[in-house]
């Protein structure tokens, strides 16, 4: 795997895990509120 291909597939799991947070604190801020 390229170092090109690398940092492409760790910047898509960060996006993903940033997306799946903001989800889930729209969760708990749904149910504080």
């Amino acid at each position: 795997m390229s170092e090109t291909e690398e940092a492409a597939l760790g910047e898509g799991c960060f996006w993903r895990l940033e997306r799946a947070l903001r989800e889930l604190g729209g969760v708990i801020d749904s149910r504080v509120g």
